[in-house]
């Protein structure tokens, strides 16, 4: 259905009608100018989702690490955009999502 939208090459999910829906990310995260924290976030109009936000630590510049995380929103105004972000100068690679809308 059209429920769920998204252009390829976008970064944006669009969720086009009220209802409960199971987001899943995966993806392999790597930092190439430092050391420390890489991680990701799902964010609902630029809000974060609660639950969402998955860490790691790097030991060594370009270690990789695997993140991800499930969660469940309810959307009750929509349309709403879901965007997959990066945080502590994050490089992502292999990332994958899916939107399964539930009701």
């Amino acid at each position: 259905g059209s429920d769920i939208t998204h252009s390829a090459s976008s970064a944006d999910f669009s969720l086009t009608q009220n209802g409960l829906y199971r987001i899943t990310y995966s993806a392999v995260v790597t930092n190439t100018s430092s050391t420390g924290n890489v991680g990701l976030e799902l964010q609902e109009d630029g809000t974060p989702i609660d639950g969402s936000v998955k860490e790691a630590k790097v030991s060594n510049t370009s270690d990789p690490a695997t993140v991800g995380a499930t969660v469940l929103v309810n959307v009750t105004s929509a349309p709403v955009t879901i965007t997959l972000n990066s945080e502590d100068n994050t490089t992502v690679t292999n990332a994958a999502m899916t939107i399964q809308k539930l009701n």
